[in-house]
């Protein structure tokens, strides 16, 4: 495979014979194939999800480079412990290679957006986003970019929690990249203008533009940015600055947090701690998560989940909100679900002008709107490429 997963600890060196794989596909990607399996070890049986790497088809050289891509997820993963992060039980190498982790039976959250669209409630909606970025706040203080958030790599866990996947293009201090060949898809509709350039640049606040259009998606039944648009004209409209138009069904709230995600200077966008504390504040304030039996996911075969207050990570028992110059602070308190302003007046006023706000935001469901009917300004297709990219539809 990769000689890096030397790297991996013991405790993550699985045997193939302790794996059994079904015929069961769930998943697919650029250069693997997921499946259903049963890791035995000392400790019993567990059903898991099994990536193997394709070097039936293609040239040796992307054969290549889809093995080093794996073992840099296979590193990053053993890395992380995080309750919405994709659990990585290991990785096999004796035969054929690979990566061993747990099995979300809710399948993946772009589909499930797909299939139960107005039927899921903004509250719901505002859970996912919370958890989402609980996440990407982790893998913020780890200094971990994920490169590829999408709704499409968020998985619905047995307890209904979502848990972020594919970390096959992510950069972590602690493991050294490979060697970029120009090979891999990129996700065009879900990059930041600073990584659509020649000397592309990554970094957590371009996480943040991407988590940005994984609210748009969220908002818009999983339906992605500019579908009908081919990626050329996709990547100069991002380049310009130029988003897409925001689903009216989305809470005004919601939709400054997107547009914070969308500053075209990335040292303007807020942190994904930052995101992570007003969301909390939002669905504190005006959107908080619904009984369970209201939830979509419950009528996912499988899934059981869990109330609101289970889902709090105890490393952040409290959050504190700042501005740029950070000279305000609100601190949301999970005891009581309620706002703890500072001893400053203006912090005071702040908090309650939100909640005037807030107030203000009537929850629009998408039943009761009209289809999204947008004009398309401009069908010019860019002069600029991407050197050496496959673009990822």
């Amino acid at each position: 495979m990769d000689g890096r997963l030397k790297d991996i600890s013991d405790p993550f060196i699985v045997k193939s014979s302790e794996i059994t794989i079904s015929h069961d596909k769930v998943g697919a990607g650029n250069f693997a194939d997921v499946y259903k399996g049963i890791l035995r070890r000392d400790k019993g049986q567990k059903e898991v999800a099994v990536k193997i790497v394709r070097l039936g088809g293609g040239n040796i050289g992307n054969a290549f480079d889809w093995l080093a891509e794996m073992s840099n997820e296979a590193l990053i993963m053993s890395l992380h412990n995080h309750r919405g992060i994709i659990e990585f039980f290991g990785v096999s190498t004796d035969k054929i290679p690979m990566i061993v982790m747990e099995y979300c039976i809710g399948g993946s959250l772009d589909i499930h957006l797909r299939r139960f669209k107005e039927h899921i409630l903004s509250a719901e909606r505002i859970r996912y986003l919370y958890e989402i970025s609980s996440a990407m706040r982790y893998l913020e203080r780890k200094q971990c970019v994920h490169r590829d958030l999408a709704t499409r790599n968020v998985l619905i866990s047995a307890d209904g929690f979502l848990r972020i996947c594919d970390f096959g293009l992510s950069r972590c201090p602690l493991v050294a990249p490979p060697k970029d060949s120009g090979s891999s898809q990129i996700p065009i509709r879900w990059m930041a203008p600073e990584s659509l350039t020649r000397n592309p640049v990554y970094s957590n606040k371009s996480d943040v533009w991407s988590y940005g259009v994984v609210i748009y998606e969220i908002f818009n039944c999983g339906k992605k940015p500019w579908p009908e648009k081919p990626v050329k004209w996709i990547a100069t409209k991002i380049r310009r600055g130029i988003t897409p138009e925001l689903p009216k069904r989305m809470p005004r709230l919601v939709r400054e947090v997107v547009n914070s995600c969308f500053k075209h200077d990335p040292s303007e966008r807020p942190t994904f701690k930052q995101l992570n504390g007003r969301i909390e504040l939002i669905q504190n304030l005006r959107f908080p998560s619904p009984d369970v039996r209201l939830l979509t996911l419950s009528k996912l075969r499988g899934v059981n989940p869990t109330s609101a207050i289970s889902e709090i990570d105890p490393e952040a028992i409290c959050i504190e909100l700042e501005d740029k110059e950070g000279e305000k602070s609100v601190v949301v308190s999970y005891a009581t679900r309620s706002i703890i302003p500072t001893a400053t007046m203006s912090v005071k006023e702040e908090a309650n002008k939100m909640k005037e706000d807030l107030k203000e935001t009537s929850e629009i469901d998408e039943g009761k709107n009209k289809p999204n009917s947008r004009k398309n300004k401009d069908a010019s297709s860019a002069e600029d490429d991407i050197n050496g990219s496959v673009y990822h539809q």
